[in-house]
């Protein structure tokens, strides 16, 4: 089984040539991706990409009980009466712990 890794400087000349074999693919009529070459900035993009964070490994930094609550309330759209209930917290606990963890990402986001 292989693993997957987050790219790294050294791969931006094998991601380009992986759009060129996609666009040249499409071209051929063997695939219907849609893309276009020319289109998007290839290299560009890929750069970019390198400097972002990934939000899952931020996460896992986090106390499993601060995780859950992020996690429910920003992505299932629970409030924090909701989270509260469910947790057996004052929803004003639990309002002080998203805005604790809302900080902490904020400052890891901003350090990479």
């Amino acid at each position: 089984m292989s693993t997957i890794r987050k790219a790294a400087r050294a791969d931006l000349d094998a991601v380009c040539r992986i759009y060129d074999q996609i666009h040249t693919a499409e071209e051929r009529g063997e695939a219907a991706i849609g893309w276009q070459r020319g289109v998007y900035p290839e290299r560009e993009t890929a750069e970019a990409a390198l400097g972002t964070v990934d939000l899952d490994s931020l996460l896992g930094t986090l106390d499993p009980l601060d995780k859950m609550l992020f996690t429910l309330r920003y992505e299932e759209g629970y409030n924090a009466s909701e989270l509260g209930r469910k947790f057996e917290l004052p929803p004003g606990t639990v309002r002080t712990r998203l805005g604790k963890v809302r900080h902490l990402l904020k400052q890891k986001l901003l350090e990479e």
